[in-house]
């Protein structure tokens, strides 16, 4: 892939407690507002995957928060996450059996507000986004109407957490 940068950590795993999934038959889409602080950081990443993404970072640490829009296949492997944050907005493909992710960082300069931006990728780009990401399976088996109405409710659910 020739966008974003391969990061060798894994991405921080979705607090289920905090995430709202909805399914949308072959794939489901999580609604989570996180908050990413050196705590939380440290508590989910070995200690070389944390020094690994401070050295990353170089920013003296982690503080954002935001809505976060997670895509699983229904293997249940996280394909793709939208990270809606208020200081560093980006999104992840996350490939499987890969060693590392592909982070994108956001241009809202160019692309407007991270969650309308969001939603309207998961619209109209979800299935080549899927196939960039190694879930090809699943973006053979999306139904466009559905996941187009059940992306009503995960706006709507994003937007109750962002506030």
């Amino acid at each position: 892939m020739d966008v974003g940068r391969k990061v060798l950590v894994p991405p921080i795993a979705p607090i289920a407690a905090n995430t709202e999934v909805f399914d949308a038959g072959a794939v489901s889409f999580g609604v989570e507002y996180r908050r990413l602080d050196d705590d939380i950081v440290g508590k989910h990443l070995s200690e070389q995957d944390a020094r690994r993404l401070a050295d990353i970072e170089r920013k003296g640490g982690a503080d954002d928060r935001g809505v976060s829009i997670h895509v699983y296949g229904r293997d249940g492997h996280e394909y793709l996450r939208f990270d809606c944050f208020d200081n560093g907005p980006h999104y992840h493909y996350i490939t499987p059996g890969q060693d590392h992710q592909v982070v994108v960082t956001f241009d809202a300069a160019a692309n407007g507000d991270p969650l309308d931006w969001t939603l309207t990728a998961l619209r109209g780009r979800l299935v080549p986004m899927l196939r960039e990401a190694g879930g090809g399976a699943y973006a053979d088996a999306c139904d466009p109407g559905l996941v187009n109405d059940v992306l009503a409710r995960v706006e709507h659910a994003a937007r109750a957490a962002a506030g």
